[in-house]
């Protein structure tokens, strides 16, 4: 999370610097916002995943569906092409970044191909429909298996849910958040 918002920071401060705009917290706090949106589709995937045994949270995660359909909507609501901009930036970031962070991959170009791509590790990876349900058939296994060792059940706790899917803050973390604070004060002196 601390990695979005990072990105969310400096999304915002290129976008604004774009559209000649100057510092305003509202449209910081906006920014950080459009980040995580979509991530939102945790919300119901807490509320099903027990019953329909879900390990993905991706309900809606589909960066050529979300897009396209968020921009519709948001121009509707707003008519405003900076807040069109700071979503798509935003929206993108947050697809690259798991890209890079979800073994099992993203699915790109849903609804149009099941495959997934995946850059975890640094590794290009690409799964087909049926790999990446195995290999996410694999991980309830392996959830399952550990639930039952600790006596929790066949499914994770909500607070497992989260910690077990927190990234690690190490080295590059922090530094990305100091850079990303730092160039918003920058941004802020500027304005």
């Amino acid at each position: 999370m601390i990695v979005r918002i990072s990105l969310g920071m400096l999304v915002y401060v290129f976008i604004s610097l774009f559209f000649g705009r100057t510092f305003d917290l509202l449209m910081l706090g906006l920014s950080a916002f459009f980040i995580l949106l979509p991530l939102a589709d945790w919300i119901p995937y807490l509320i099903i995943r027990r019953r329909y045994k879900l390990v993905s949270h991706y309900l809606w995660y589909y960066p050529l569906m979300y897009v396209p359909l968020g921009v519709v909507a948001l121009w509707i609501i707003s008519k405003n092409e900076y807040y069109v901009a700071l979503f798509v930036a935003n929206s993108l970031a947050n697809f690259i970044h798991a890209t890079f962070r979800t073994p099992a991959g993203l699915q790109w170009l849903a609804p149009f191909s099941w495959i997934s791509i995946s850059m975890f590790e640094n590794k290009l990876k690409i799964f087909s429909k049926k790999e990446r349900d195995k290999y996410l058939s694999d991980v309830y296994k392996k959830y399952k298996e550990r639930s039952l060792k600790q006596d929790l059940g066949e499914m994770r706790s909500v607070s497992q849910e989260f910690s077990d899917r927190r990234h690690p803050r190490g080295t590059k973390t922090i530094v990305l958040l100091i850079i990303s604070i730092l160039v918003n004060i920058v941004f802020w002196f500027m304005s």
